[in-house]
């Protein structure tokens, strides 16, 4: 059996930016992260299905080692072996992080006055642009 080599081949910059578009997708719309054979589910809420999209793109590229199923605002990804524990590490990292902002940005907005807390909070998410992958 051919050994699986883990690696993201995108540059320090670009990794920054892909990370933080997933942590805005997770932040703004992720309904459900479950864990399958191999690997994860994440669902998003309807809006968030091209930026979704785009970042699976730029995963493909990147953790070729991955394999992602887009279905809609939904992504399984899966690897064989330590893949699947690189999967979860990564996407729950993603998720955790993306919950803390969401917990940090509920409690400053509830301290903003309605108007300014409505036009802070955004209800979908947005296509990203992370930037050249590589």
């Amino acid at each position: 059996m051919r050994e699986l080599t883990i690696a993201c081949t995108l540059n320090e910059q670009d990794h920054a930016r892909v990370s933080a578009a997933w942590q805005e997708l997770f932040r703004t719309s992720l309904r459900v992260r479950e864990e399958v054979p191999d690997g994860i589910r994440l669902s998003f809420a309807p809006g968030g299905e091209a930026a979704l999209a785009q970042l699976i793109d730029i995963e493909r590229e990147c953790c070729a080692w991955a394999q992602f199923e887009l279905k809609g605002a939904s992504v399984t990804i899966t690897a064989p072996g330590l893949g699947q524990e690189a999967i979860r590490a990564m996407w729950r990292g993603e998720s955790e992080a993306a919950e803390a902002a969401r917990r940090t940005s509920r409690s400053r907005t509830h301290s903003l006055p309605p108007e300014a807390s409505a036009a802070s909070s955004p209800t979908t998410a947005q296509p990203v642009d992370p930037g050249p992958a590589k």
